[in-house]
């Protein structure tokens, strides 16, 4: 069922433009709307490779999943440095 709700989450901008263009076909996107969409299309990619790149883990480090710890709370989990 979830997938279902991100499949119906992703189409709906699609949707949105097909309804758009279907009752207002007189109606085209002037040069600023097009130019500030790419803008902004280019500005989200920008940033999730900025995003990915500055929280990613070193290459092969030790793993160690989040444990219990004897005091009952929870030891948090991460990327070791490799010995």
């Amino acid at each position: 069922m979830p997938y279902l709700l991100e499949f119906l989450l992703f189409l709906s901008p699609f949707l949105v433009f097909w309804l758009w263009r279907r009752y207002q076909p007189e109606h085209v996107p002037e040069g600023p709307l097009v130019l500030a969409a790419l803008l902004g299309v280019g500005l989200m990619l920008a940033a999730g490779v900025w995003f990915g790149l500055s929280v990613s883990m070193p290459r092969h480090p030790d793993y160690v999943p989040a444990q219990m710890g004897t005091d009952g709370h929870v030891v948090p989990g991460g990327a070791r440095p490799v010995r």
